[in-house]
């Protein structure tokens, strides 16, 4: 009811979005307002242009594990946005072995469940950290944080300007 005489009708994808969060958040042990400083042993980045996507991720070992792709019929249309979404979206699930090897190989502390992941689109990060309005971002973070849940993981978004030496390394190819 939004009044003592009225109901509202709520859209199909909006009564989705209610399921999601009405399944997850029972179980999520939610974070902090103010999030101590993260440290993290597993960063990823990613990137993404009008064509393609990039991606790596870095157990701290001194290698990073590099993968790229052309982005599908369709998405070369899409927003920047959805496009870098899409680019964080592909290099998490690329690396989705890594990342549980990774995580077996951590020890149970905060660093071990952080995941540290760069982008240099402000509204990709922004997203990722608090969801969108737009039903089409929403889908692509909903998928991204659905990842982060199977995984048990915390994903800290961090925004990067393009040419820092986290993302610099899609120059030569997307």
């Amino acid at each position: 009811k939004v009044a003592w005489n009225r109901t509202a009708v709520i859209p199909p994808d909006v009564a989705e979005e209610l399921r999601f969060w009405r399944r997850v958040l029972p179980g999520h042990p939610g974070s902090e307002i103010r999030p101590p400083t993260v440290q993290s042993s597993l960063v990823f980045a990613s990137d993404a242009s009008d064509t393609a996507w990039c991606g790596f991720m870095d157990r701290g070992a001194g290698s990073r594990l590099v993968a790229r792709d052309e982005l599908k019929d369709g998405e070369t249309d899409l927003s920047s946005t959805a496009r870098e979404l899409l680019g964080s979206l592909r290099t998490l699930q690329s690396f989705e072995a890594g990342l549980e090897e990774a995580l077996r190989d951590a020890p149970e502390t905060l660093a071990g469940r952080q995941v540290l992941i760069y982008s240099d689109n402000q509204s990709a990060v922004r997203i990722l950290e608090t969801g969108s309005k737009n039903p089409q971002l929403q889908r692509i973070a909903r998928r991204i944080f659905d990842l982060a849940l199977r995984h048990a993981v915390d994903l800290a978004p961090r925004w990067r300007r393009r040419n820092h030496v986290y993302l610099s390394f899609c120059d030569d190819g997307s």
